[in-house]
């Protein structure tokens, strides 16, 4: 017979060899998908939402033709949350459902985050203005066995202050995770050489130019309580301050800087 001249390792490495041919690699069936959303001045529109799961989910946001910055904001909408009753104001979004991703985004700045989807509707809204865009998806109950990217450092919101390393990568993987009870935001602040932690402290919980606290990114946007983002951050190196800017629109609201979540850290 032919076989009878195959050892049973050939065999073993023969079938191998055939298995690596029908089925795909480890890498392709651990990536995300992406889902690519173009903020324009008054629409917002999405590639890639067709027959999503439930799983990991990778947005990336743009917005090539815009003439200035926009905010945006992704929502996981109730189940019971008509379709006419989104607002374009971010405490009533918080009513609606789970603000899930946030953004700010320019004809000059992208953003990259991966999200963990449920079996829901989403929204994405320009919360800049009333009368700017919005865009909708929806997620189906099938699991899309996708796996979450590593990532390389962890920042942690909390109600009365952050989890936040004394070093952060100057490029890769920060997972953001909401450990709090309240929604909360992550700005990062490239000090200037003239400016010390004290003094940049002081300048944000008593209302002092933001400007002076030198380059601002926001690593995350507005986000619900039990939210995780892993965000793909580029960040040159240097001294940071780190705060959550978010000041609820409400009598009692405390903002967030006056909470205690205002940090220091390096980027290396």
């Amino acid at each position: 017979m032919y076989f009878s001249h195959i050892t049973p390792r050939r065999l073993a490495t023969l079938a191998v060899a055939t298995a690596a041919l029908l089925l795909p690699s480890a890498a392709q069936a651990a990536s995300a998908p992406t889902l690519e959303v173009d903020v324009a001045d008054r629409a917002i529109s999405v590639e890639g939402a067709d027959h999503l799961g439930r799983g990991p989910l990778r947005l990336h946001m743009t917005g090539e033709s815009l003439d200035d910055n926009r905010t945006v904001s992704v929502v996981e909408l109730k189940r019971d949350v008509p379709a006419r009753a989104v607002e374009h104001d971010l405490d009533r979004l918080t009513k609606l459902g789970r603000l899930v991703a946030g953004a700010n985004v320019s004809a000059d700045e992208d953003y990259t985050t991966t999200i963990t989807v449920r079996a829901r509707e989403y929204v994405i809204v320009d919360v800049t203005a009333e009368d700017h865009g919005e865009a909708r998806f929806t997620v189906a109950e099938q699991a899309n066995g996708a796996w979450l990217p590593k990532s390389d450092a962890t920042i942690g919101m909390r109600d009365k202050g952050f989890y936040l390393p004394s070093e952060l990568p100057a490029d890769g993987v920060l997972r953001i995770a909401n450990q709090g009870d309240l929604p909360h935001q992550v700005t990062a602040f490239r000090l200037p050489a003239s400016t010390s932690y004290a003094e940049a402290r002081r300048l944000l919980i008593h209302g002092g130019s933001l400007e002076r606290l030198g380059i601002a990114t926001v690593l995350s946007g507005l986000v619900s309580s039990d939210t995780v983002n892993r965000v793909e951050a580029r960040l040159r190196r240097g001294r940071y301050l780190v705060a959550s800017l978010y000041a609820p629109l409400t009598a009692n609201g405390r903002p967030d800087v006056l909470r205690g979540l205002v940090a220091a850290t390096r980027v290396h």
